[in-house]
């Protein structure tokens, strides 16, 4: 056996040893604006936390604690880690009912001996705000999904879910006038604050398995509902107002479903086919060999999926394609949509290996776009074809997945009686929020009267400029900047070429504009 010369023995020794030693290192936060402003109460049992990359961001561990007087508002935890090691992580507090993270992503390399972080506010705010307070009432059209009989409103109890109650529900009730069902909650919070959330049906347990059977092992999944321009992934969210008042959220119709894009009737069938161009995954790190492989549509609506087989008699989560020639790499699946139901159809394709393993495209959790959505055209309000073949898919292994619009919009402030246009033109928060290196920021344009930038009246169309800004102002793109008809737009931004941090994005049109920040983080 060849021996090591000294000089690489010395030196693959030092850096095995360098490797395996460990040094403490002191997270330390300033939590007295927040106190100030009685967003973090430690008197009433809240917590300030460190989510990061070494807890897998999870905000159920890692509690910091108040260190000795003076500096009763100082927060401070230690932990051991390689030295060498980079650290990327951000505080989280307790909000009410809820927990809050902060907008700032800070990153670590542990030094030999380790150290003490430098002491921050938390989010790098050490102004005292005055708090905002008062109510905010959700509000969502259920119909669409009570003419198809998914939820059924004398036995189901709905509920708004989301950062404000710990995703825990407040019951929602029914308007004879307006025919919206409402939730009114109270609120306090910072202006601007960001609060994330969900409508849920809460099933009766006696009834849902004829509507959706075996529901309960995907109950959640079926009782969530489903943000289709999102692809299945993210939240509903809203910001607190700069000032103390009464807010409005909505309408929205449940699981963005339309009235007007649904089959209303038992005997309602399409045909509908699905085809796929598998060329790309033949090169992927683990291919897909056509020869060998199998390929499956993954239906990712539990909801959808699991009526269907009660609309059917059965419909399999899962279904196998073919390939139409031995020549190409096109596959596809035919199979059959019966009402009662939306037109909707969110799924993944899958490839699996005859001796075991496979691969999806997209992903969960909290990524952009995690699956492919399409819908079937209709030909008129309710009516669709006996057969629909959707346009040619690509493979795609990562996410954000292709996302078709529908066939209406599914905005804020929509005409609750099954209209398709909103009343008001708005800006919504970003999505995802962090993000990396892309994100979607979706705005609406109203069907009313509005004024363009050179005071030029437009009748139900708007001139309007959606544009990005770094913290000092200065604008680093350009988004949009032309006429749109009424509707609900996504734009998607690729911040792939630019640092770090906060930005700025802000809408503009006639004599409105409104502005709201998003985090980018690497």
């Amino acid at each position: 056996m060849k021996s090591l010369p000294l000089l690489s023995l010395v030196v693959l020794l030092a850096a095995t040893s360098f490797s395996q030693i460990t040094a403490p290192v002191t997270f330390r936060v300033n939590m007295r604006v927040k106190i100030l402003e009685q967003s973090f109460m430690p008197q009433s049992g809240d917590w300030v936390r460190v989510v990061a990359s070494f807890n897998n961001w999870g905000t159920d561990a890692d509690t910091l604690t108040k260190e000795a007087a003076p500096n009763d508002s100082i927060y401070s935890r230690t932990k051991t880690f390689q030295v060498g090691d980079t650290l990327t992580f951000k505080y989280v507090k307790t909000l009410r009912r809820g927990s809050s993270a902060e907008n700032v992503t800070r990153g670590y390399r542990v030094p030999s001996g380790g150290g003490t972080l430098p002491l921050v506010w938390f989010d790098d705010d050490a102004v005292v705000d005055t708090l905002v307070s008062g109510n905010v009432t959700f509000r969502v059209d259920m119909r669409p999904l009570t003419n198809i009989g998914w939820f059924l409103p004398v036995v189901d109890t709905l509920q708004v879910r989301g950062e404000f109650n710990s995703w825990l529900g407040d019951r929602m009730t029914l308007s004879p006038i307006t025919g919206l069902w409402n939730a009114t909650i109270p609120y306090s919070g910072e202006p601007g604050q960001e609060l994330k959330f969900k409508y849920y049906i809460k099933m009766d347990v006696n009834t849902a398995s004829s509507r959706f059977p075996n529901w309960f092992f995907y109950a959640d999944a079926v009782q969530y509902e489903q943000l289709y321009s999102l692809g299945g992934g993210g939240v509903r969210s809203f910001n607190l107002p700069s000032s103390s008042g009464n807010i409005t959220v909505g309408p929205y119709f449940f699981s963005e479903i339309l009235g007007d894009n649904t089959m209303l009737n038992p005997s309602d069938t399409c045909r509908v086919t699905l085809r796929v161009n598998m060329g790309p995954a033949t090169r992927y790190i683990d291919p897909f060999i056509p020869s060998t492989d199998a390929l499956y549509v993954v239906w990712s609506d539990y909801a959808w999926a699991l009526n269907q087989g009660a609309n059917q008699g059965g419909f399999p989560l899962q279904q196998r394609m073919t390939r139409e020639s031995p020549t190409d790499s096109i596959w596809s699946l035919s199979f059959r949509v019966k009402g009662r139901t939306h037109s909707g159809l969110m799924y993944a394709y899958q490839f699996r290996h005859p001796g075991g393993g496979s691969v999806t495209e997209g992903g969960g959790g909290g990524v952009l776009n995690p699956y492919r959505v399409r819908y079937i055209r209709r030909t008129a309000p309710n009516t669709f074809p006996a057969t629909y073949t959707a346009p040619l898919d690509l493979w795609q292994k990562n996410p954000p997945m292709p996302v078709e619009p529908p066939q209406g919009s599914v905005g804020v402030d929509e005409d609750p009686t099954g209209g398709t246009l909103p009343s008001r033109i708005a800006l919504h928060q970003n999505y995802p929020n962090p993000f990396n290196p892309t994100t979607t920021i979706r705005f609406t344009v109203p069907a009313t009267v509005g004024t363009g930038r050179a005071g030029i009246a437009l009748a139900g169309r708007h001139a309007l400029s959606l544009r990005v800004f770094d913290l000092l102002g200065r604008e680093v793109s350009t988004l949009v900047s032309e006429v749109k008809e009424p509707g609900t737009y996504t734009v998607q931004w690729d911040a792939t070429n630019f640092a770090s941090g906060v930005y700025l994005y802000r809408l503009e049109a006639g004599g409105f504009s409104q502005t709201k920040k998003m985090l980018l983080m690497r």
